[in-house]
């Protein structure tokens, strides 16, 4: 379960994490995906998600997946105007079956993968967003 920030309590998995040292976090909320993909990635991961800490670092958690490859299939979701980062963020995320994949976070808040060089294999039936930490540009939260 996730933590309820209302209440100080744990809830639903929909809800933000806080942070290892166990502090509440600051500020939490969901991010929307984009249309070729599912918020509901599966086993047992919360939907994609964020929330800030005391110093204002923006904490990215749970889970999509990849449900289409329609309009621009390499557009996960876009982040909130104040927890969009203060520069480029460039990550290695895990997806399904073992595989990894590239992962961008543009100024502009769209949560972008890149596509891996062949002859790398690419399985987006799940992308976590586990562990990804930035700076934000201070709109929200600072």
């Amino acid at each position: 379960p996730g933590y309820d920030v209302s209440t100080g309590r744990r809830g639903s998995a929909t809800t933000a994490m806080p942070p290892f040292g166990g502090s509440s976090p600051s500020v939490a909320g969901g991010i929307p995906v984009a249309p070729d993909w599912s918020a509901n990635a599966g086993y047992g991961a919360s939907t994609p998600g964020w929330y800030t800490d005391q110093n204002g670092a923006v904490h990215l958690q749970g889970a999509a997946k990849q449900i289409a490859t329609g309009g621009n299939p390499w557009i996960i979701g876009t982040l909130p105007v104040g927890v969009r980062p203060n520069r480029a963020v460039y990550t290695i995320v895990h997806t399904f079956a073992g595989t990894y994949a590239d992962l961008a976070i543009g100024t502009d808040g769209n949560i972008n993968v890149i596509g891996p060089r062949p002859p790398a294999a690419m399985d987006l039936g799940f992308v976590s967003l586990e562990g990804i930490t930035y700076q934000s540009n201070g709109g929200c939260c600072s």
